[in-house]
Formats: structure tokens, C-alpha cells, sequence
């Protein structure tokens, strides 16, 4: 699997990162933008008349380095990468996803 290819669909590709879908919503997106010491789902602004993917609303950090606490193994930036990814896919911008370490800003 590539960073650019996730379960062999095509992922669009934005600056830092990738937009995984439309929320259900319909004014927001949901995308996983890379972070320096992990990545980032986050849920951002695609209302009309603004930029999409340039504000976001709330998001969710994925941490790339360190160990986890539960289990004590190392993280790596592809097992974020990966649970960022598949937390994205499967949720519909409601609630939290899945699969979290922080609320970004709390």
C-alpha cells in the first residue's frame, strides 16, 4: 500500500495531506493532513463561496511517534497514517472518529 493508495481506491491529494470525502453534511469535509510528528483528521470548512480545506472546524490528532501507553510499542508515522486513513473513511462527520490520541486543540 502507498501513502497515495488506500484499500486500491485513488485518494485526491491536497496541500499537506489528502481529502477523503464529503462529510454528510454536505458543507464539510473530512480530510487527513499530515502533521510534523504525526497526522491529523480533520473537519473542514467546504461551505459556498469559501476555500475548501483551508479552515477547520474540529480535528483529531494521530501520533506518529513514541509509545503507546496501553501496549507499550513504538508508533510510526505509517500506522498513523494508516488509522487516521481508515478512521476517515469510515466515519461521516459526526460525533468523533475513531481511533484518536488527542482532540486537537484541548
Amino acid at each position: 500500500m502507498t501513502e497515495t493508495e488506500l484499500d486500491s481506491e485513488p485518494l485526491t491529494q491536497i496541500p499537506g495531506g489528502f481529502c477523503i470525502k464529503m462529510a454528510d453534511d454536505g458543507i464539510h469535509c473530512i480530510d487527513v493532513m499530515q502533521m510534523l510528528y504525526g497526522w491529523r483528521l480533520m473537519l473542514t470548512c467546504a461551505r459556498p463561496g469559501r476555500k475548501r480545506h483551508q479552515s477547520a472546524d474540529k480535528a483529531w490528532c494521530y501520533f506518529g511517534t513514541g509509545n503507546d501507553p496501553e501496549t507499550g510499542l513504538a508508533r510510526s508515522m505509517e500506522q498513523a497514517f494508516v488509522t487516521a486513513m481508515l478512521a476517515a473513511k469510515a466515519w461521516d462527520g459526526y460525533g468523533e472518529p475513531a481511533g484518536f490520541n488527542k482532540v486537537a486543540g484541548a
